[in-house]
């Protein structure tokens, strides 16, 4: 074929091929109109707006603002700084572990105050000089016991349990029963996940929901958290799961690891 006959025939199938697809598009637009305009005419339902959800409560309040001796600094990209909200105040960390040990602490149901960056102790060194040092938490449990912890890496615990011991004898301080270096030995990610499942599950668990979730348990001491899914695999299932868990009707077999689907739970009487 010449070379000037095979040109003009590309042309011509590209034409073909461009009016093709304008009819087609005018075709499939001109049927979108009419779905939109037919939606539009037969758009009216009623709404119930008597049905609450599980997760409306009380108006929000704006939390108070950190009250520990010191805020954290801001202007790090290397550690992980910011804040949670537990009691409707403003909870501090300043690193992994401390952002997970905190979640961790408020999702257990015995803690009844929290503070971040709270008290600042006066102790005498080994030097006998004076110094001051800034707990990272402390906190009050429902019994009333009180706890001052620090929060380390793991290969700074033995340095900082000598330092623990040293402001426990001679720091000038009040109602704190003990003191405490956490490490992620304990603030593991798996519990850290965990937590922050089970505090979620506070605010949209459904209590019908719970009760359909913990009677699967009638025949079983233990089941895998799939099992629970039989039927109902949606997020309030999810929800009423890690609620029996928050209240402890049921546990992890293994609470340092994440719980999948694929962990087992333990039935707690």
């Amino acid at each position: 074929m010449p070379r000037n006959e095979s040109a003009v025939s590309t042309v011509a199938i590209m034409k073909r091929e461009i009016d093709h697809r304008d009819r087609r598009d005018r075709r499939f637009g001109n049927a979108h109109a009419h779905h939109r305009q037919r939606d539009t005419r037969t758009l009216n339902f009623h709404i119930d707006t008597t049905v609450t959800a599980p997760w409306d409560h009380a108006p929000w309040m704006p939390p108070m603002e950190h009250q520990g001796a010191r805020n954290v600094a801001k202007n790090s990209d290397s550690t992980a700084r910011g804040f949670t909200i537990f009691n409707n105040e403003e909870i501090q960390h300043e690193s992994g572990n401390e952002h997970a040990l905190s979640t961790i602490l408020q999702a257990r149901q015995d803690v009844a105050v929290l503070k971040s960056q709270w008290p600042v102790i006066r102790y005498i060194d080994q030097d006998n000089v004076i110094r001051r040092h800034t707990i990272d938490y402390s906190v009050v449990f429902k019994t009333g016991k009180s706890i001052a912890i620090a929060v380390k890496p793991e290969k700074h615990r033995i340095s900082t349990e000598a330092l623990m011991r040293r402001i426990s004898k001679t720091g000038d301080y009040t109602n704190i029963d003990s003191f405490k270096v956490v490490t992620e030995a304990y603030a593991t990610k798996g519990r850290f996940a965990n937590a922050r499942h089970a505090l979620w599950s506070r605010d949209y668990h459904d209590d019908q929901e719970m009760d359909r979730t913990l009677s699967l348990f009638k025949k079983h001491s233990s089941m895998h958290v799939w099992e629970f899914y039989e039927g109902a695999k949606n997020w309030m299932r999810f929800a009423a799961i890690w609620r029996l868990v928050d209240l402890g009707y049921v546990l992890p077999a293994f609470p340092a690891d994440h719980v999948t689907d694929l962990s087992r739970l333990i039935k707690t009487n």
